[in-house]
């Protein structure tokens, strides 16, 4: 059960926040949390860079720190390298340094979900990146500038189009057996404890 102080009950409930790993979203780890009264809330997809507190105020302070001490202690032992056997106590100091409280308040405050306060994420930061990549930069902002509709509308036509047939001698234009698509509900943007998903699970 996680750290808190004082048992969660029902009148006052534990907000657990995670990515939509498999494993956050497993039947037994959901009835787990219920009996226990802990909500978990699924982060949209893709978004941990901007949503995900520790994501956005501790990890990276850490690992800028933890590039220091490298740094400082290959400075103070001239041909020796970083180690298994020295890599823990180089950690143990970058450590303290990044996961401090005001860090780790900076990163709710910032990600808008402590205070809750969802215009300190702008709606660009949020849009789907990846379908953008074969398109040219230009296309890629006015679509964005066109609003969320035309951002759908853009990933919908990337989507159909299809690969042109390759002219290699190989096996990539074989037809293969399309795999069942999976039955489980995207947990993305939700609270997967709550009877809804409960019962999409089921079905």
């Amino acid at each position: 059960m996680p750290n808190v102080c004082g048992k969660p009950t029902s009148q006052q409930p534990i907000l657990l926040l995670l990515d939509g790993h498999t494993l956050h979203t497993s039947r037994s780890i959901i009835e787990w949390a219920r009996s226990h009264h802990i909500i978990l809330q699924v982060l949209p997809a893709h978004t941990s860079h901007v949503l995900q507190p520790l994501h956005v105020s501790v990890f990276g302070p850490f690992k800028a720190f933890y590039n220091k001490e490298c740094a400082f202690y290959m400075k103070r032992n001239i041909g020796q390298t970083v180690d298994k056997y020295c890599m823990g106590r180089i950690a143990s100091n970058a450590y303290l340094k990044a996961m401090t409280p005001m860090n780790i308040f900076s990163g709710f405050r910032k990600t808008g979900c402590y205070p809750l306060c969802p215009e300190v994420i702008s709606r660009e930061k949020l849009f789907p990146c990846e379908a953008f990549r074969t398109a040219t930069p230009v296309h890629k902002v006015m679509t964005m500038k066109t609003g969320r509709g035309a951002v759908d509308d853009f990933l919908v036509e990337m989507a159909e189009k299809k690969t042109p047939p390759c002219t290699w001698n190989c096996n990539c234009n074989k037809p293969t057996t399309a795999k069942s698509a999976n039955p489980k509900p995207k947990p993305s943007g939700r609270v997967i404890t709550e009877d809804d998903y409960i019962d999409e699970l089921s079905t």
